[in-house]
């Protein structure tokens, strides 16, 4: 989200961006400083932090009273997250023992952020400011019973309103921790190396752009905040897809194993092993974007057996 506020705001002059900081998250001088790292201009982005819903609420409805009055132009509102919200009516009525009432009376956080995600809908259709919110996903303990792994809170709400709706979750295997430069860092190596990086699956489960259930896997540097190793990121989700493939031997009529290809103008380039298909990404820049059109044509899509579930609060 920040990453993708922070180039709008390259693309917009004079613009900036607004940073709803629910979870205090930026109360500290160098994770403020940190956001240039994702290209955000410091001196055009304001954060707000604060976890009650109705100083929320007020401040977004002086944002649009701003934008009413042609104060100034919004490249970006960026609200993490929407599960640090917190409803003070309904909370005095949990301090004062009626749990239940206060759950049924104010409809709990689901309730509360349909209520924001319709105010914030009207304010990005209005005045074309893009809105990017963000809701932590729960592991459902029993999903090998449902076969549900995630729950979204407001997960129905928040999926109706959206243009676009990504789960993002970080990949458990051997492969998941990465130094700076992409490289895996084996298990034995983990004492002696720090890991800067993790591999992340994101997920579309909605989209009016690109196929829903689509997923794509990539290496993101926490350091320097940002993707690394595309090639090696393309060749996991091209793998996936089928773009990239074992070729077949004319002798056996069976994958080959050592070697990997793909097809550029309706001809066949391959590659023996992994490394040197990946070498052949990073430095043919019209060969990584044949693969890369070759993914987003590709209608099958990659989906894993997990999927994710709403459940909502206080109804």
């Amino acid at each position: 989200a920040t990453l993708a506020a922070g180039k709008l705001q390259q693309a917009i002059p004079d613009s900036i961006v607004i940073i709803k900081d629910i979870e205090h998250y930026y109360n500290m001088p160098d994770r403020v400083s940190r956001l240039r790292k994702f290209g955000l201009d410091l001196e055009r982005t304001a954060i707000f932090s604060s976890n009650k819903v109705d100083e929320v609420f007020s401040s977004l409805q002086a944002i649009e009273d701003g934008l009413k009055a042609g104060e100034g132009k919004i490249a970006a509102i960026v609200i993490d997250s929407l599960g640090g919200l917190q409803d003070n009516q309904a909370l005095k009525k949990i301090a004062d023992g009626s749990v239940e009432d206060a759950s049924n009376r104010f409809g709990g956080s689901a309730k509360i952020i349909g209520t924001l995600v319709k105010f914030l809908n009207d304010l990005a259709a209005k005045y074309d400011v893009t809105v990017f919110l963000i809701q932590h996903a729960i592991e459902d303990m029993d999903f090998q019973k449902t076969g549900n792994k995630w729950i979204v809170t407001g997960g129905q709400k928040l999926k109706f309103q959206a243009e676009c709706m990504l789960l993002t979750e970080t990949v458990k295997a051997k492969e998941t921790q990465v130094d700076s430069t992409g490289n895996v860092i084996e298990h034995k190596e983990r004492e002696m190396l720090v890991a800067t990086g993790k591999t992340i699956r994101v997920k579309v489960l909605k989209s009016r752009g690109t196929m829903e259930g689509k997923v794509a896997e990539f290496m993101a540097d926490f350091e320097s905040c940002k993707v690394i190793r595309q090639d090696k990121s393309l060749f996991a989700l091209a793998s996936k897809l089928g773009v990239i493939y074992h070729p077949v031997s004319q002798d056996t009529g069976r994958a080959n194993a050592q070697w990997w290809a793909f097809q550029v103008d309706g001809k066949e380039q391959k590659y023996h092993g992994e490394e040197k298909t990946l070498k052949a990404l990073r430095e043919d820049n019209a060969l990584y974007f044949a693969v890369v059109k070759a993914c987003n044509d590709n209608a099958s899509g990659y989906t894993p057996d997990e999927d994710v579930v709403d459940i909502t609060l206080g109804d």
